[in-house]
């Protein structure tokens, strides 16, 4: 039996009507639209964790365990409930557990990540025992996609202001950046509309030869001179080593349940896990909603509107 015929027994691709091309593609597809969240996870967490080996280090000890957790349980996700979804970091609750809870709540890191481990035991528990399916089925239709789009608009407002085709303005909160002279924007510009032509075009893979062509591209200006204005965002990005010892970030939690403040701790817990409930829930119904919308012709690599 060829690797291909196991895995299609290990993960059913007669039953769920695909195969390991397919497979393939949509995993790399996947992966490139989750990597961000290695760089800008450490970035959103570093302003709140302080360990005391310094931002650089801290950074990469939060890249690291952002990494291991993201493929941990993408792994779970795939042998154990065999649905193909990928795992990480949320993007909101990182932020909300940054800005608000350690930066303008004043709570210890240490006690917020306890916080986080409570909140992951009950979301778990009422999990095994159903209750998240009854609840997320009494939610309106309409609520369950606000939910999905209004995390799309902030992931997709912290790309723009990454990518600096749109930055901050004291009048207006936002504007639009220099994106005909912003080497960084114009880039990021250009990949982002191959993407989209090549995606309305039905061909297989849009997003990985977007991401492709762009990083070609980037790498291709910083060798011929052209340089970025930002010192936080280069054209052709280069990683330091990581840090592996990320022993003041294990266990620190455990430091974070003494001397709690039982009404305090309790109202951050409940607030966590309410962000988290409605994160979850509206990645998922949108994920499940978008793919459902969708169905494959025949053979063909074109994608039909169902």
């Amino acid at each position: 039996m060829t690797l291909s015929d196991r895995l299609a027994d290990v993960f059913d691709f007669e039953a769920h009507d695909t195969d390991l091309r397919t497979e393939i593609v949509a995993g790399l597809t996947t992966f490139l639209t989750m990597s961000y969240i290695v760089v800008v996870n450490p970035a959103i967490l570093v302003s709140a964790i302080d360990t005391g080996a310094g931002d650089a280090a801290t950074l990469q000890m939060i890249a690291v365990v952002t990494a291991l957790s993201a493929g941990v349980a993408t792994l779970v996700m795939a042998f154990y409930a065999n649905r193909p979804f990928g795992l990480a970091p949320g993007m909101g609750l990182n932020a909300f557990f940054a800005f608000t809870v350690v930066g303008a709540m004043g709570v210890p890191w240490q006690t917020a990540l306890a916080a986080i481990v409570v909140e992951g035991v009950l979301f778990i528990a009422l999990t095994l025992v159903g209750a998240r399916e009854y609840v997320i089925k009494l939610f309106p239709e309409p609520v369950k996609f606000a939910v999905g789009a209004a995390l799309g608009l902030f992931l997709a407002i912290i790309g723009l202001e990454k990518t600096f085709v749109v930055v901050a303005d004291p009048s207006t909160l936002l504007t639009l950046g220099a994106v005909a002279s912003d080497p960084v924007a114009i880039l990021s510009v250009l990949g982002l509309f191959l993407t989209f032509g090549l995606y309305v075009r039905g061909v297989t893979g849009s997003i990985v030869v977007g991401v492709l062509v762009t990083s070609v591209l980037g790498y291709a200006a910083a060798a011929l001179g052209v340089a970025s204005p930002h010192a936080s965002v280069p054209l052709a990005p280069s990683l330091p080593a990581p840090t592996w010892d990320v022993s003041p970030l294990v266990g620190a939690f455990v430091t974070g349940l003494r001397d709690l403040d039982a009404l305090a701790f309790t109202l951050v817990v409940l607030t966590f896990f309410f962000v988290d409930f409605l994160e979850t829930a509206g990645t998922l119904v949108a994920s499940v909603k978008s793919a459902a919308c969708w169905t494959r012709t025949g053979t063909s690599p074109t994608w039909t509107s169902r």
